[in-house]
């Protein structure tokens, strides 16, 4: 039986995240003998057996669902999605999640889904929680990361337009810097959005914050011709995680960014969008709980959990919540009692 982690480079767009899921995994096994694409685990043929911690989101290939039965899965933070509950919740597949019940799952709904079809299932909360496994620090710095962050709309008055044009003119080093970063671009339009942003942003935080931060995106059309195999997107996401570990402050609307941070002792500010698709609140169901919340909306972050006195930086973000250390214990031996047997 081989040891296995799971990829998700079959898309069109690789979220980095979901190799930073495949980190969680890894530290469970003395070493990986094979990685399978998520979407084509009903299709493997091969003549091993597979031993598999089945955590992440599912599915877009409904094809490839259920399983080959030469997967031996330990369901732990799965995610039913609203896109897919359709298919994975039919006849067939409710059969094979009998089979390996009870279930672990990444979010309460996806709990209440299984539950009313008949599977034994529990919130376990998310694999990455248990990344302190490995690659938590007692190193940390004052750097703060900024990590695909919500980019508010612009008022397109045009006093306003002119008002925000001078500033892109005195702050147009920084912003170029920022603008690139976030993968938009440096044309007058983006540096405009960039300024729009900052100016938003610092009703929450620091301005100095902002301009010095480190942007990071982590999806993006990019990654597949810069990392193009799993071995170099793993490698990749691992470097960001060490950056996390070490970091003052880490802002994010990934809860892949958001979560890691958690196990790893750092400072982190889940950024939130009101009125989300069902596709996108669906995924947060019991995981919220566990982060100190800014919700954004038309007029900006809101700060009412937060001394609104003070603007935010590394120094002054307040300490992350402890919600989910009984999820974190309760994973660390699932998995290891799993891997070990």
């Amino acid at each position: 039986m081989k040891n296995t982690i799971l990829a998700v480079s079959t898309e069109k767009q690789i979220n980095i995240g979901d190799y930073i899921q495949a980190l969680a995994a890894r530290q469970y096994f003395n070493n990986i003998d094979y990685v399978i694409e998520r979407e084509e685990l009903g299709f493997y043929e091969g003549h091993s057996e597979l031993k598999l911690i089945m955590n992440g989101w599912f599915l877009h290939n409904h094809r490839s669902w259920p399983p080959s039965n030469k997967i031996f899965p330990l369901f732990v933070s799965f995610h039913i999605n609203s896109t897919a509950k359709k298919i994975l919740l039919d006849k067939i597949s409710i059969e094979y999640l009998k089979k390996h019940q009870p279930i672990g799952c990444r979010d309460r709904e996806s709990v209440i889904l299984l539950k009313e079809s008949g599977v034994d299932a529990y919130f376990s909360g998310c694999l990455t929680l248990t990344l302190g496994l490995k690659y938590e620090t007692r190193i940390k710095n004052d750097k703060v990361y900024i990590v695909d962050p919500i980019i508010p709309d612009i008022n397109k008055n045009p006093w306003f337009l002119l008002r925000l044009g001078v500033e892109v003119l005195f702050n147009y080093r920084s912003l170029v810097r920022i603008s690139n970063q976030m993968l938009l671009g440096s044309n007058i339009k983006n540096l405009l959005k960039t300024e729009n942003f900052i100016n938003i942003y610092s009703k929450t935080f620091s301005r100095k914050t902002l301009i010095n931060a480190t942007y990071v995106n982590h999806q993006n059309d990019l990654f597949r011709k810069k990392y193009p195999t799993n071995n170099e997107l793993l490698n990749h996401a691992e470097s960001l995680l060490k950056n996390y570990a070490q970091a003052g402050l880490v802002i994010t609307s990934r809860i892949h960014a958001a979560l890691p941070c958690l196990a790893l002792g750092t400072k982190v500010l889940f950024l939130e969008k009101a009125n989300m698709t069902k596709a996108s609140s669906c995924r947060l169901d019991g995981l919220r709980d566990f982060f100190n919340v800014l919700v954004f909306d038309k007029k900006g972050a809101s700060t009412a959990i937060f001394d609104k006195s003070k603007l935010i930086d590394f120094q002054n973000a307040p300490e992350n919540k402890s919600v989910h250390t009984p999820y974190l214990t309760d994973l660390l031996n699932i998995c290891s009692d799993f891997t070990a047997s």
